[in-house]
């Protein structure tokens, strides 16, 4: 937890034992065409086209225990999550910048976690995470950025957000690995380099 707390995020690699990661890999690779309990839309535009699948995890399961230990040491109380399967797919390249998507920014001004299980590699230049760390914690400074701004602009193209991004790192990730972020810290999708597919849950 010192990690999370210092930086905003920690990787967990190897989280999922071979049984189950061989599931949660067949779960993701049938999440296009599989109806039972999901529920599918589609977000596409000019440059990527994102397809969100919901499912449902068992209680047991060891994502939904890393979580509940995770969320019970950040916020005093385990939280279930809502758990969804997230494909993205450039359709032209290089992309624009996309708001609240692939340029740097905050999900909220408040304590907010997301955790991305990747089931497949994710290397430089295919859609991987990048993280500006320290720039969760909520000090002076995150909230005058929040309080203070006149144009309502929370993300990099207001150049108060340079003084949170002088340490940023690109997140490239092995299979069955877990990336656990405070998504209230600068974060974002990074532009596709190369036409791959990328999934995460």
């Amino acid at each position: 937890m010192k990690c999370i707390s210092d930086n905003g995020i920690l990787i967990l690699e190897d989280v999922l034992n071979s049984q189950d990661y061989t599931k949660i890999k067949k779960i993701v690779n049938e999440s296009s065409t599989a109806k039972e309990n999901k529920e599918t839309n589609e977000d596409q535009n000019q440059f990527i086209k994102k397809s969100l699948t919901i499912f449902f995890l068992k209680d047991d399961h060891p994502l939904l225990k890393i979580s509940r230990k995770v969320t019970q040491k950040i916020y005093g109380a385990p939280i279930r999550p809502l758990v969804n399967i997230l494909t993205s797919i450039p359709n032209k390249l290089p992309e624009p910048d996309i708001f609240g998507d692939n340029i740097f920014h905050p999900d909220r001004y408040l304590p907010n976690i997301k955790m991305f299980f990747y089931p497949d590699d994710v290397n430089l230049g295919e859609g991987h995470f990048d993280y500006a760390l320290g720039s969760h914690k909520i000090n002076k400074k995150y909230l005058k950025f929040f309080k203070k701004n006149k144009d309502w602009i929370f993300d990099e193209r207001n150049q108060d957000s340079n003084s949170f991004l002088n340490f940023k790192k690109e997140i490239t990730v092995k299979k069955n690995s877990l990336v656990i972020a405070c998504t209230n810290g600068f974060h974002r999708r990074s532009k596709f380099q190369i036409f791959k597919t990328r999934k995460v849950i």
